[in-house]
């Protein structure tokens, strides 16, 4: 929720935020028109910070129309995209899409511990890296670069997380893309379903909802911190809202090594932790309906 333009700013960009309504994408034409009043203003952006799929909402936005927007406006300036929460869990094509910088964490899709982050440039972007002023050291991308010529790193890495890494991909390649991102989108439709059919609003736009993490708005009435009491207790831990919608949403991710049979089981378990808390809820439909929802993927 806005740490692009917060991380942009400490470090002494002029920042201009184009903001949209929490749980709605960003708008193509929204992007493309505030660009090209900058432009006109002698202030056409170097670089333009785009979240691929934001957690904090479970909001996917059209990265593609996006960069297509950017481009028409202002081909040459840097497209840089967060991309921690969407990169091997959907399509994502930086080539095509004329991307120049996308970054990754190892803790979301790629299925292992935090410590590592991923990221790939653009020529574009090299040529940006090298002329860059703004302060860095331990992430000097192009000391990194021409570190890796040598198959190594500027710095001690993650060793560890190295190695699982390397299973992880193992394990992805073996299931093949197609299918690692087939299977996450049965995960986000049978939780969305599952949700729904127990009568929680949904938080993101339908059109946009993310296929690795899905909000929903807590019933009123029913404070949070009772729900997730009786879900913890129930061994299922779930993630709330951050920034303005604390307290007011929860967020079930489901990337990384996680399967329908899992998004099931933890409906199974809102189910009763919810009721318990005090939220009417019809037993079994929950279920159901998160099964039948993954079948029609």
């Amino acid at each position: 929720y806005m740490r692009d333009a917060k991380i942009a700013t400490v470090y002494g960009a002029d920042v201009t935020m184009l903001e949209f309504d929490w749980g709605k994408a960003a708008d193509a034409d929204a992007v493309r028109d505030a660009i090209g009043a900058l432009a006109t203003e002698g202030k056409s952006p170097k670089a333009v910070l785009v979240t691929f799929n934001e957690t904090s909402t479970g909001v996917t936005n059209p990265m593609a129309e996006l960069a297509a927007a950017i481009r028409a406006e202002a081909p040459d300036t840097l497209i840089l995209v967060d991309g921690v929460s969407a990169v091997g869990a959907m399509p994502l094509e930086m080539d095509a899409w004329d991307l120049d910088v996308v970054i990754t964490g190892a803790q979301k899709a790629w299925m292992i511990p935090p410590g590592l982050a991923m990221a790939a440039a653009s020529d574009r972007a090299w040529t940006a890296a090298e002329s860059a002023t703004m302060p860095r050291f331990y992430f000097d991308l192009v000391k990194h670069r021409d570190v890796l010529s040598k198959g190594q790193t500027p710095w001690t890495p993650a060793v560890g997380i190295f190695f699982q890494l390397e299973a992880a991909l193992t394990l992805m390649e073996a299931e093949g893309w197609d299918n690692v991102f087939k299977r996450h989108a049965a995960c986000g439709a049978s939780a969305r379903a599952g949700l729904a059919a127990m009568g929680f609003d949904l938080f993101a736009d339908g059109a946009y909802a993310s296929n690795s993490v899905t909000s929903a708005l807590v019933p009123e009435g029913v404070e949070w911190s009772v729900i997730n009491k009786e879900l913890r207790a129930r061994d299922l831990v779930l993630a709330g809202g951050q920034g303005k919608m604390k307290g007011k949403l929860f967020r079930i991710g489901h990337l990384g090594d996680v399967s329908v049979d899992d998004i099931v089981s933890a409906i199974e378990v809102i189910e009763e932790g919810a009721a318990a808390a005090g939220v009417p809820i019809e037993r079994g439909v929950g279920p159901a309906a998160a099964r039948s929802a993954a079948q029609e993927v």
